[in-house]
């Protein structure tokens, strides 16, 4: 594993796909492969990187993106907790029809904000960073997966299905969740052959050996 992160750059990427009669639900192109993703989506969704913290809300939208008075939603559909390692940033939009114009808010880990703020929201994004550490052993024994569900929630309403006159919030948007902690797994199963497990206590590894030392430096195996 350690040899092909050296070798190739993994790529995600998203395809913006015009709207059809027949909806399509977004889907991986038949060119992905196991480095290069490309995904097609049409605009009826949206797309962000899922919060680590599945049970985070916020305000119910109107059609313009104003908030209502007292009414919250979940954020997602999938209250599942992720592991964390990365942080992103969560944007909405507000739609002014008298003038036009659109107004950004930014989400500050709690609520929505109409100052610019970047990197609040614990990203489902985890690759054992910890296990990069030398000092330190980390392993993390979670299955690798990358996974992109229509989990996500806005806050918009929609129309109820069967039911006249009702509205109700709804899944639209895509989240994007990467759980890799085999990377920092290898990395740290690497600094074990260089220095030894961790220890038991607390997993510090020794750091007190030199590279020219065959009494410490596990590289250095006498034949």
């Amino acid at each position: 594993m350690i040899a092909e992160l050296n070798s190739v750059v993994p790529t995600f990427a998203v395809s913006a796909d015009a709207p059809t009669m027949a909806p399509i639900t977004p889907h991986f192109d038949t060119s992905s492969t196991n480095v290069y993703y490309l995904m097609h989506q049409q605009p009826h969704w949206g797309f962000r990187v899922k919060a680590a913290n599945g049970e985070l809300k916020g305000p119910v939208l109107d059609e313009n993106g104003r908030e209502v008075s007292g009414r919250i939603t979940n954020y997602s559909t999938d209250t599942e907790n992720k592991l964390s390692d990365e942080k992103t940033t969560w944007t909405r939009v507000e739609y002014d029809k008298n003038t036009g114009t659109e107004k950004v808010h930014y989400y500050d880990g709690t609520k929505w904000v109409n100052e610019k703020v970047k990197d609040k929201v614990d990203a489902a994004i985890f690759y054992n960073r910890a296990g990069f550490d030398v000092t330190t052993e980390s392993r993390v024994d979670t299955p690798d997966e990358i996974s992109i569900m229509p989990t996500g929630q806005s806050g918009h309403e929609y129309n109820a299905h069967k039911k006249p006159g009702e509205k109700e919030v709804r899944e639209d948007i895509q989240e994007l969740s990467i759980m890799l902690p085999s990377i920092g797994n290898s990395i740290s199963e690497m600094w074990n052959i260089v220095y030894g497990p961790g220890a038991v206590a607390d997993n510090k590894r020794n750091m007190d050996v030199e590279w020219g030392s065959t009494n410490g430096h596990r590289m250095l195996s006498p034949l």
